[in-house]
């Protein structure tokens, strides 16, 4: 499974669920070795990103639109480009 796929398919706003006001934790992406990805809350070997989830960014599971630029950017940081970025957040959708 790619990123894109992993993210794009639910694990995203899983993540971005995951910030609260208060003190949110970094979030890492980690490549398993069956080629499946997971997220947690711990840097492990060759995890990938670092930075906590955007606050405010899910509207009714999608993404709220306002927000889309700091989404993609969120994503970059999982080391995805602009394009993937944009990608997932086009398969996720958004709400105006």
């Amino acid at each position: 499974m790619e990123l894109v796929d992993y993210l794009a398919n639910g694990a995203l706003i899983n993540i971005l669920r995951t910030n609260s006001e208060a003190n949110p934790p970094p979030v890492w992406v980690t490549p398993q070795s069956d080629g499946s990805y997971r997220y947690g809350f711990a840097q492990e070997q060759r995890s990938v990103g670092r930075h906590p989830a955007p606050f405010g960014v899910v509207q009714a599971g999608r993404i709220f639109l306002p927000e889309k630029g700091k989404v993609v950017e969120y994503l970059m940081t999982f080391g995805l480009s602009k394009a993937d970025a944009e990608l997932v957040v086009l398969r996720i959708g958004t709400e105006p």
